[in-house]
């Protein structure tokens, strides 16, 4: 009888690690969907302003580029879910249509970030935008743990 109690403890909390999923990552996709393209635009903006110390111009210039990006970001999404409501595949092609859009506009973006900032803040951008591309990629710790074990 104990084995049984022990074996179903151990299966339930199993069963609940499993189905853990960070806070984090949740509330940062509610807060990201609940404003309008301005609003996230300022405070991607002002967020850069201190992280890199950024002068009332440069704070303008990146506020107009940044809010270029999500307005387009809004008509891509649009777009998306039209598709997705028709239930239309995508094909390979278009599909690498798309993917190769999105790099020339991360290219455009980064030069122009280039023209903005100084040298110093420039590469202090980059490097806190790669730390950001690789966090994209990452397998969760979670499930990194569980590999390890």
């Amino acid at each position: 009888m104990k084995k049984i109690i022990i074996l179903l403890v151990v299966l339930v909390s199993m069963s609940t690690y499993a189905q853990h999923r960070p806070e984090k990552q949740n509330n940062q996709k509610r807060f990201a969907q609940n404003f309008t393209s301005e609003q996230n635009a300022t405070l991607k903006s002002k967020k850069m302003a201190l992280h890199l110390d950024l002068n009332t111009a440069q704070q303008n210039k990146i506020y107009a580029l940044i809010l270029k990006q999500e307005q387009k970001r809004d008509q891509f999404r649009i777009k998306r879910q039209s598709l997705k409501d028709d239930e239309m595949k995508i094909t390979p092609e278009k599909r690498f249509e798309m993917m190769d859009k999105g790099l020339d506009a991360k290219l455009a973006f980064q030069s122009e970030m280039k023209t903005i900032l100084s040298p110093k803040q420039y590469e202090i951008w980059k490097k806190h935008a790669k730390k950001n591309d690789d966090s994209r990629f990452r397998k969760p710790e979670i499930h990194q743990q569980k590999r390890r074990s």
